[in-house]
């Protein structure tokens, strides 16, 4: 049946589930929306036309899937600008903040920032 929780009772009760899936947070994202997860973060990205020197927060940021794909994005433009000799073109360094409220799911995205070799 239903049960009647405290407000602090019901925040620690959803941070514990996050805490529990942190490792397949991704994997219950792909389940619960059968993958269409993924193309609504790829459309998101598209629509941000991310660029070389881009300062970008991602708020609620999970695991860094979507931070990931930026920074994929920028990396192409990158790589594309200098085999045509458009070094001038790259402004500054390209900052990607994550945030999330928990540090578990945050923990995901800097092991995989980590085998990707990008700072965190």
């Amino acid at each position: 049946g239903l049960k009647k929780y405290t407000k602090k009772k019901k925040n620690k009760m959803v941070g514990n589930v996050f805490s529990n899936i942190a490792s397949n947070y991704d994997l219950m994202n792909d389940l619960m929306s059968a993958g269409l997860h993924r193309l609504w973060k790829h459309r998101l990205v598209a629509k941000l036309h991310p660029f070389p020197g881009m300062k970008h927060l991602d708020v609620a940021g999970e695991t860094g899937d979507v931070a990931f794909k930026i920074l994929e994005n920028v990396n192409s433009i990158s790589y594309r600008a200098l085999q045509h000799g458009l070094e001038d073109d790259l402004q500054g360094e390209t900052e990607i903040y994550i945030c999330d409220i928990n540090p578990n799911v945050l923990s995901i995205g800097k092991k995989r920032a980590m085998e990707r070799n990008a700072n965190y």
